[in-house]
């Protein structure tokens, strides 16, 4: 009888782990100053373009918008400060998401994100979380020193996706590129959500059958299918005989592993 009501206080939670939380989506906008990190957020707030901006200015907005018919709340960060071991350690316990934002007129910005990628990976192991690159400024098309290839590469080489837009002209790709933002930060809290509940004990803490260690790595797979059904994780999940589930930022969901993916769209 135990039994049987531990396995329905699984289920029950289990359905409040896909159900949509309250909390508010964080995203951190990282980059050099000046590459437009504010003027694409206001934009994105106020659908209007302002160029200046204090660039020693940190702040913290929120942006509620509609995603398939439900309202959710994001709060995105403008980042001003240095991105050194320990401000990136921070951001890491407090991201759902990061955008990192260079310009096509500053190769140096370029750079900049390039070493801000490999910080996150190197202080943030054990942080799965999904990681934008975007490409500002492509109204400067004759002032353009890093070329549409150079970005895409490097995207794909990193396993992250890639868009190009302009804060300053067009307002509706700026909302397209943040609505799948959104879409890719959800379903990552809900993996990881989900991983964490059904997450396997070490030997030390367990000490139930095997039955029980089945039962529950079947009811995770259950889980993640049903989100695939409900079209909240896009990425195909292979199946792959007793391998566990691998979910790594940008890339697709596989049992066992991660195969790379780079989704570039040039606006």
């Amino acid at each position: 009888m135990s039994g049987l009501l531990s396995r329905r206080k699984s289920s029950t939670n289990a359905r409040e782990l896909l159900c949509s939380s309250n909390a508010p989506i964080k995203i951190v906008l990282l980059g050099k100053k000046g590459v437009g990190k504010s003027a694409i957020a206001v934009r994105l707030l106020t659908k209007r373009f302002i160029g200046e901006y204090d660039p020693n200015l940190e702040v913290t907005l929120k942006y509620v918008t509609k995603l398939n018919g439900e309202e959710i709340v994001a709060e995105i960060m403008d980042t001003a400060k240095d991105c050194d071991d320990n401000r990136i350690h921070v951001l890491t316990q407090w991201a759902d998401c990061f955008v990192l934002v260079y310009s096509i007129a500053d190769n140096d910005s370029f750079n900049e994100i390039v070493k801000i990628k490999c910080t996150i990976d190197r202080i943030g192991q054990n942080c799965i979380k999904p990681i934008v690159i975007l490409a500002n400024k492509i109204d400067l098309t004759a002032a353009r020193t890093v070329s549409s290839n150079s970005g895409i590469e490097y995207a794909s080489e990193v396993g992250c996706p890639h868009y190009e837009l302009s804060a300053r002209d067009n307002y509706t790709n700026i909302e397209s590129v943040f609505a799948t933002i959104l879409e890719m930060a959800i379903r990552c809290c809900m993996i990881n959500n989900i991983s964490r509940y059904y997450q396997m004990p070490s030997q030390k803490e367990y000490t139930g059958s095997h039955r029980d260690t089945r039962e529950r790595k079947s009811s995770f797979r259950t889980i993640v299918k049903t989100l695939t059904r409900q079209k909240v994780v896009k990425e195909e999940i292979k199946e792959e005989n007793g391998e566990n589930l691998s979910v790594k930022p940008g890339r697709e969901f596989v049992l066992g592993r991660a195969r790379e993916r780079s989704n570039t769209c040039n606006f």
